[in-house]
């Protein structure tokens, strides 16, 4: 019913915008009391009759806020934008209050950053970029912006492109990682996110193309009820910070049918404020180009994170020129700071081209705020530790691939339940046989991207201190030879690998390597052809692994079983046999 009842308005706004737009220059002299209402009785304000020129060259910000104040003075109603361009600083909008922009009218931000009002940024301003806003919503009840037509923050005024001379030396790396837009662009002062909603409840953004932002782009912090569908966005790819739309802290989020394309993250849920979980998010439908990450769940903070998460039917692809702006990581969940947490998280169904590492899991011990390294004599800072659990991950396509896929916490702080299966990897990162011997480092305190390691010690998927991690029906292919094993599973407790399917390491490595695992159960998986050794068992604190019902019968030899591992951990039954 409230599906049908949005419906209902939507169709009823479109059709008296439409009729309210015939009016042309007459409307301009209509007094708001003659204005057309919508079906629950609200107003229709067109910003031209509260003075709003609509050249491109008149500041229209008073014109705006007027028309606002107008609406909300009605007890709610529509601010309607005629087709023009409207030259403004910042607006705030208010009760029951939605901005309409017809197609073929833009909103355009001032050049000017002293036409951008600073407002309080809660939790703290990431980056300290302040809190200046285009758009404005503070404790508002039923807010937004919708209509075909656009938001232009003027990107151009607020940075400059690196000259060649200022590119940092590993500009020429980005293949193997690095944060991509950063190479590209200097800022200067400029403002925070483009549209920010604070502490509201009912918040709409639909339909309309959000273009040239310098910063974020839409931001609702701590609200409650968002609804964002059919935007479309479009930021410089080479401005870092550009991120697309970023919830901080909310809840009962639907973000669906957007289009969007951006230097830095696509989509991307934090947590800024401690003591506060962002619950019941749900994102659907959507096609994200980035140079960063296209899904994210990133900075629980503190005693709050994330529960209840949804990511579905997503599509995540680079830029066009593929060597230059691919991007980091398809899929991003990491712990935050001050020992956040995160659990409850369903991915499916997610489609990626030319993305560095396709999955990215990590467990940190961040701590926001710590300043310098202590002295020789200062006391140890006490780190905290964040929290992963209850993930599942199914139904993934990636081609593409140069950075391992990880899923790492930390040692004696386990991520928890994690689950993936029914998916499909192809890679071409090329690894060496020194790198199949590579002691990968914990870094616990370090930012978390999926090149945090450099290049791993296995070319599908590293897994690191880990209880219950089920593999099911994965597949790994190699468009370019690699020399490391497919998988390598180093502290793990309660491994659950069914129906593994890889291409064979081009050193004689093991397909799949497990090291200090404990309760392993191996089964339904197939050598593939020419393999060397399908699972090599190693270190002394390995316990119970199972290995049952396999096709062995392509590998040169089906279980390795290294120095120092006790005798009997391993088990064998029902297998096709080994060539040896």
């Amino acid at each position: 019913m409230a599906e049908e009842r949005e419906s209902y308005e939507r169709r009823h706004l479109f059709g008296l915008v439409a009729r309210t737009a015939f009016a042309g220059a007459a409307l301009a002299q209509t007094a708001p009391a003659q204005e057309t209402r919508m079906p629950d009785g609200r107003l229709i304000f067109s910003v031209r009759q509260f003075g709003a020129a609509g050249d491109g060259k008149t500041k229209d910000t008073a014109a705006i806020q007027r028309a606002i104040d107008a609406s909300s003075a009605a007890r709610g109603g529509i601010v309607y934008f005629p087709p023009g361009e409207y030259l403004t600083g910042s607006v705030v909008l208010k009760d029951h209050v939605t901005l309409y922009l017809e197609s073929g009218a833009t909103l355009v931000g001032s050049r000017d950053l002293s036409d951008w009002t600073s407002f309080p940024a809660p939790g703290g301003a990431p980056g300290g970029r302040g809190g200046r806003h285009l758009i404005y919503a503070e404790k508002a009840v039923n807010v937004g912006i919708m209509g075909a037509g656009r938001i232009n923050g003027s990107a151009d005024a607020f940075y400059r492109k690196r000259t060649e001379a200022e590119h940092p030396g590993d500009y020429q790396g980005r293949m193997e990682g690095g944060r991509v837009a950063a190479f590209w662009s200097v800022p200067l002062a400029r403002p925070n996110t483009l549209i920010a909603f604070r502490e509201c409840t009912g918040v709409r953004l639909y339909d309309v193309l959000l273009t040239s932002t310098c910063n974020w782009t839409f931001r609702p912090i701590m609200c409650d009820g968002v609804f964002v569908r059919g935007v479309t966005l479009r930021t410089p790819l080479e401005v870092p910070n550009s991120d697309g739309i970023d919830p901080d802290g909310c809840t009962n989020v639907l973000i669906s049918d957007c289009n969007i394309s951006t230097g830095d993250d696509g989509i991307c849920l934090k947590n800024n404020i401690s003591g506060r979980m962002s619950r019941n998010i749900t994102v659907t439908n959507c096609t994200v180009e980035t140079t960063c990450n296209g899904l994210k769940i990133d900075e629980a903070r503190g005693d709050g994170g994330f529960e209840n998460i949804t990511f579905s039917n997503c599509v995540i692809h680079c830029a066009e020129s593929p060597d230059q702006n691919r991007a980091i990581s398809g899929i991003h969940i990491d712990s935050g700071y001050d020992g956040g947490r995160v659990a409850g998280v369903v991915i499916s169904n997610i489609s990626m081209y030319q993305v560095r590492s396709p999955i990215f899991i990590r467990s940190t011990a961040r701590t926001r705020g710590r300043g310098p390294a202590p002295g020789a004599n200062a006391p140890p800072v006490s780190l905290k530790y964040g929290v992963i659990r209850d993930i599942m991950i199914n139904n993934v396509f990636a081609t593409g691939q140069t950075i391992t896929n990880s899923i790492t916490g930390l040692p004696d702080h386990d991520l928890e339940n994690i689950s993936l299966s029914d998916i499909h990897i192809a890679a071409k990162e090329r690894g060496s046989s020194e790198l199949a011997r590579k002691q990968v480092p914990e870094l616990p305190e370090d930012y978390p991207e999926a090149s945090m390691f450099s290049r791993v010690s296995s070319y599908g998927l590293y897994c690191r201190h880990i209880k219950g991690l089920k593999l099911r029906s994965i597949e790994f292919e190699l468009l370019e030879p690699d020399m490391r094993p497919a998988l390598i599973c180093d502290d793990v407790k309660n491994l659950d690998v069914n129906s593994f399917a890889y291409a064979t390491p081009g050193s004689g490595e093991p397909g799949i390597r497990l090291i200090g695992v404990k309760r392993a159960f191996i089964q339904s998986c197939v050598a593939p052809p020419d393999s060397a050794t399908f699972l090599q068992v190693e270190g002394k604190d390995t316990g119970k692994i199972t290995v049952i019902g396999n096709d062995l019968s392509e590998a040169a030899k089906g279980v390795s079983i290294a120095d120092g591992v006790p005798a009997g951990v391993v088990f064998e039954a029902a297998n096709r046999p080994a060539k040896s």
